[in-house]
């Protein structure tokens, strides 16, 4: 034993988002090395790469285990190919979920207080907290946002308000630049919201809103970000009205700002039974992974799914690249001011999210050293599913020093 006692489908259009900037400092003993491959070692998990034609139906405890070590898989492959990239040596994105924060000498394992939930979170690792590039961190994050956005919801329809779904989009083609993209439909928002007659109509009729912003990628048709903004307001507003306005005035924008569009196609407005809609589509890819484990329909990838077909398309490691540089320091969800506070919601940041630990005990923890020299991606995600007895296995196969919360394990 290695333990020691311790006493204590829209084709050819797109959309934006704005966003904030983060980071972390990583422990100046263990600093970010030159990426290097781990990989598995004979006494490894057996469980075989997943592919791109999983047909992933439900999530049985197999499957969540399968789903969360492929999660960490595809962190490593994201890993390697933006290793030449990312600017900063000891940057957050290369050193996520694999060394210790500054100054901790263990990575903590942390059991939910709840029995029924088996595995671990780790506690002291570095994260990225980037919902965009970060397999693992996007579900814990996309998770905690969905159920603010349901949480909004309900609010709302008990307020005896309802919620309608606005989806922008513009013509675009393969040869046309996302970052240049993105910048030129940031300001068509900003001209669209601005115009008197939409001003008026949020005023009267809304209390808020929020825009999540989807992106996927064809080789027919390139980069197509979308953007979903549900309004919330009162009842009794027609689909046909609110897009008589939109769609007038946001097929002006564009114009004004060098994109293009027609307003039956680039705008779209839907009732509330669509929005329930959305959130089952929300949460089903949350709990699926949306990670690059079912194929892209008619060739069009969600962003984990481009980065899992990186293993063999060359190529897209190119477009992974771009999709880092772009949306580095951009929010994929946006709230207008004091709409989460009138919906009763607590404000917490990704860094808040990504390192709760609220509800959990400390049960083990792992010398920072190992963690990061002796266990692999693989092993992380084994042991974010995995019972007690299967960690404490895990570790002293590999020969990982650890450390019981209470009593050396009899």
């Amino acid at each position: 034993m290695n333990t020691i006692n311790l006493d204590s489908n829209i084709a050819n259009y797109s959309s934006v988002v704005v966003g904030s900037a983060f980071d972390i400092r990583l422990t100046d003993r263990l600093p970010v090395p030159v990426f290097v491959d781990f990989p598995a070692s004979a006494e490894a998990p057996k469980i075989p790469p997943l592919g791109n034609n999983v047909n992933l139906q439900a999530v049985s405890p197999e499957n969540s285990q399968t789903l969360m070590i492929e999660r960490y898989r595809l962190l490593a492959l994201s890993k390697r190919i933006l290793a030449d990239v990312v600017k900063a040596r000891h940057s957050n994105v290369l050193g996520c979920q694999r060394v210790a924060v500054y100054r901790a000498s263990t990575i903590g394992l942390t059991q939910s207080t709840d029995s029924s939930i088996k595995g671990f979170n780790f506690r002291s690792v570095a994260t990225c907290r980037s919902a965009w590039i970060c397999p693992v961190c996007a579900k814990v994050i996309s998770a905690h946002r969905a159920n603010e956005v349901r949480q909004a919801i309900v609010q709302t329809k008990k307020s005896n308000g309802d919620v309608y779904m606005l989806t922008l989009t513009f013509r675009h083609s393969r040869f046309d630049n996302l970052a240049d993209l993105l910048g030129k439909c940031k300001q068509a928002l900003v001209k669209m919201w601005g115009q008197r007659v939409v001003k008026d109509l949020m005023k009267r009729r809304f209390v808020g809103r929020i825009a999540a912003t989807e992106l996927t990628y064809s080789d027919g048709a390139g980069w197509h970000p979308h953007q979903h903004i549900l309004l919330f307001g009162v009842k009794g507003l027609t689909c046909e009205s609110l897009h008589a306005v939109f769609g007038e005035y946001w097929v002006r924008a564009l114009n004004s700002c060098g994109l293009s569009g027609l307003s039956d196609v680039a705008c779209n407005v839907q009732p509330a039974s669509a929005v329930r809609d959305y959130l089952t589509k929300m949460s089903s890819e949350i709990a699926l992974g949306n990670a690059g484990t079912k194929q892209g329909r008619n060739g069009h990838y969600s962003p984990f799914e481009l980065l899992g077909m990186c293993r063999t398309r060359e190529d897209y490691k190119a477009r992974w690249r771009e999709f880092y540089s772009v949306t580095r320091g951009r929010q994929s969800l946006t709230w207008s001011r004091g709409l989460k506070k009138l919906c009763g919601i607590v404000e917490k940041t990704d860094q808040e999210i990504s390192e709760d630990n609220s509800e959990r005990v400390l049960v083990l923890s792992v010398y920072a050293e190992d963690w990061k020299e002796k266990l692999t991606y693989d092993d992380f995600g084994f042991i974010r599913r995995a019972s007690l007895d299967e960690v404490i296995g895990l570790l002293d196969s590999r020969g990982a020093r650890f450390i019981m919360a209470t009593e050396e394990r009899r």
